[in-house]
């Protein structure tokens, strides 16, 4: 799921993800977050439309309408941007830190050993059957969707999110600058979210239980299925993102490795935008790829759909 800012002056899209600073970009695109509405251009003059929560069965086809924008998109980091999701559910849907009779959640903070924050982190992933998306749009992958954008459209920038405030100023063409961020660790989350005025100790949670998580899942085996789930996130992330390496390398490379192939086991619905990419390919390597790995990506038993044609799920 992904949502779409568009700007038809600067012929430019900006998309954007949960927990991949989606709020502070649509903080610096859109005026005044959308609070107030008879103001209709940000803070630089410009005026940018959203589109939200474009599911990924459809990004292909709603990107479709805009062939000579350019696209950009602002990376995290996976297995970082996975420890901040679990950490937001943990508080906001599973309510694991709130009392209303006591300071719980500051003490759990302060106070839990980094074994029990690996183990309780280990019961929730056991708990939920290794399931690490924990079946929620904050814990699914959005780079293989990325990816699939990068490939189909000529115009597309993958941009590592610490370079977010200089690529935002100079697409508006003014001086870098830094800007407010919004919904971040630093203060507790926003209104809205769940437990909004139990979540000041936030902060200390994200600055040692989040840096706990992330090592584990580098370094300890227990959390193997969680550096599985990401493997083909963190490949596109390195290799693409960070280290400039071409979309198309990638991508015949993309299953290359143990636990890439794992992380197309069970779990596939934030890779349902697979279909679509494939009917945007025109013949080529590419296009043969793509429907080679077709199995690995398509949810079992769904047919992708070709020419106006649909064939089933070839097993490999």
């Amino acid at each position: 799921m992904l949502d779409i800012l568009v700007n038809h002056n600067l012929k430019t899209i900006c998309l954007t993800y949960p927990k991949g600073a989606s709020s502070s970009i649509r903080t610096v695109l859109m005026p005044l977050f959308d609070t107030r509405p008879e103001v209709d251009v940000n803070q630089f003059g410009e005026k940018w439309t959203l589109t939200e929560s474009v599911s990924n069965g459809e990004i292909h086809k709603h990107l479709a309408n805009y062939p000579d924008y350019k696209i950009y998109a602002f990376c995290r980091e996976p297995i970082d941007r996975w420890a901040t999701g679990l950490l937001f559910m943990m508080h906001t849907h599973w309510d694991l830190f709130y009392s209303d009779v006591s300071n719980a959640g500051q003490e759990i903070a302060d106070n839990a050993s980094d074994e029990y924050i690996r183990q309780l982190v280990l019961s929730m992933i056991s708990i939920n059957n290794y399931r690490c998306d924990f079946n929620d749009v904050h814990m699914h992958r959005p780079l293989f969707t990325l990816l699939q954008i990068k490939l189909v459209h000529s115009n597309v920038h993958l941009i590592p999110l610490s370079l977010m405030e200089d690529i935002l100023c100079d697409i508006h063409k003014v001086p870098r600058q830094k800007f407010e961020r919004a919904n971040t660790s630093e203060g507790g989350y926003e209104r809205g979210h769940g437990h909004y005025e139990n979540s000041k100790f936030i902060k200390k949670l994200h600055q040692r239980w989040r840096q706990v998580i992330v090592n584990a899942v580098h370094g300890h085996p227990d959390f193997s299925p969680v550096s599985d789930y990401l493997s083909i996130e963190n490949k596109i992330y390195n290799q693409l993102v960070v280290d400039g390496h071409t979309a198309e390398y990638i991508f015949q490379g993309i299953l290359d490795g143990p636990s890439c192939n794992l992380a197309t086991g069970l779990f596939r619905g934030d890779m349902d935008s697979y279909p679509s990419f494939i009917d945007c390919l025109s013949d080529s390597d590419m296009r043969d790829k793509a429907f080679t790995n077709d199995f690995h990506f398509n949810q079992s038993g769904l047919p992708v759909q070709t020419g106006g044609a649909y064939t089933r799920n070839r097993n490999h």
